[in-house]
This record gives C-alpha cells, structure tokens and sequence, in this order.
C-alpha cells in the first residue's frame, strides 16, 4: 500500500504555533481494508478532537483504473460537475470529519484520499492518499467460502 503528501519538508509548526497541513500524511494501523487510516502531521492528528473550528478535513475515494487522486480547491469540490465522470474522479466520503477513517469492504481496491484546510488561512492545506487498499485474507477467504456454497434447501437456478 502506497502512501504519499504533497510535500516533504520537515517543519511542522509555523510562526504562530498551527500545524503545517502540507505535511500531513496518512498512516494505517495495518496493510488491510478493516485497519483504521489516521491523517497525522508528525505526531498530531489533523482534524476533529476539537479542531473542528480550525480545520476543515474530508475524505475521498478513488477508485477505477486511474487510483491517483487529484487535489482540488474547495470551490471546485463544492460544485455540481455533471460532466465528471466518477470512474475517474474521487468521491467524498460522506460522514467523515476527523482524523480518523475507518475503511469498509467499498474500499477494497480503492485509493483513499485525505485534504484538510486551515478555516483562518485558506493557503494552508494539505493532501494526502494511501492505497490502493487490499482486502484482508481471512475475509477474501470467508467471502470466497459463502459463495461457493450451495444454499439451504438447494437453489434458486431459473428454468
């Protein structure tokens, strides 16, 4: 599982004591779909826990053949795009405001994206993303296992 940030300098402070959120990175409890994904600058999670005032996050999925995500500015992921077409753009993972997200089997495959804005200093931001996430052994094997079986009282094949 790759995991990449826009930027690789090592201050994490500014002047006035905010964290410098073009240094955030995404880290994983594990290698797996179900282990939990954390946005961190050094050692500082980036949003929610009270950050809520300061620091705008959200999360995205990416998935299809293309699983590189692309930064946008906030205006562009506020607006309607009909034209975009999903297979190829990241989608907003609703519900998702802290720094921490859980990953669900929609995942499996998917590159997962990370954007925070500073609420007061709008040109601090930063981007993030991880993935493509692997779904973990023993649920491929249990999925694989329920489907080879045959269903209780034989099947439900058409004529």
């Amino acid at each position: 599982m790759n995991n990449t940030n826009s930027s690789g300098n090592n201050n994490i402070v500014d002047n006035n004591g905010s964290l410098q959120l073009n240094q955030v990175e995404l880290t994983s409890t594990g290698m797996y779909h179900n282990d939990v994904l954390m946005a961190k600058v050094g050692d500082d999670l980036v949003g929610g826990m009270g950050m809520e005032e300061e620091i705008e996050v959200s999360w995205y999925r990416k998935s299809g053949s293309n699983t590189n995500c692309r930064y946008t500015t906030i205006e562009e992921d506020l607006e309607d795009d009909e034209d975009v077409d999903e297979s190829e753009e990241f989608v907003r993972i609703q519900g998702v405001s802290s720094a921490y997200y859980s990953p669900s089997a929609d995942d499996v495959g998917a590159t997962i994206c990370f954007r925070c804005v500073d609420k007061i200093n709008r040109n601090n931001h930063g981007f993030a993303q991880i993935g493509p996430l692997v779904m973990e052994p023993a649920v491929e094997e249990g999925v694989k296992n329920a489907l080879a079986r045959k269903p209780p009282g034989g099947s439900f094949e058409g004529k």
